[in-house]
């Protein structure tokens, strides 16, 4: 994982396309306020250092959130100073036992594109 340090304070951000749109975010608000409560938990856990995300590809990692008999993935990648930014950039309810291609490559399409936008 990504080097974490103390004296960094990490944070989440969803990514946004140029349009304003947060997939993320908007997935996240379409689950019941327990789910989302569930796998904003986990994401809580990455962020201070508790859990670990699973490396899937390249800059990609996932969390991986059970809530009940549902497997719900966020995809992400640390950025910015440090890895200060642990950008969220897509989320799913996963129902393989493999995360799909197709997951990772939008998921590393939108950091791409969140990158050439920083700069």
């Amino acid at each position: 994982m990504p080097e974490r340090r103390q004296d960094i304070e990490r944070r989440w951000e969803y990514f946004a396309n140029t349009s304003g749109s947060s997939p993320v975010e908007e997935f996240l608000d379409s689950l019941a306020t327990f789910e989302r409560a569930q796998i904003k938990v986990r994401m809580e856990g990455v962020r201070t250092g508790v859990r670990r995300g699973r490396k899937l590809q390249g800059d990609i990692w996932e969390i991986k959130a059970p809530v009940g008999n549902m497997e719900y993935r966020i995809l992400y990648a640390s950025v910015g100073t440090r890895g200060a930014i642990l950008l969220a950039v897509e989320a799913f309810m996963k129902k393989s036992t493999k995360t799909p291609p197709g997951k990772i490559t939008i998921a590393q399409k939108r950091l791409r594109e969140w990158l050439a936008r920083q700069q």
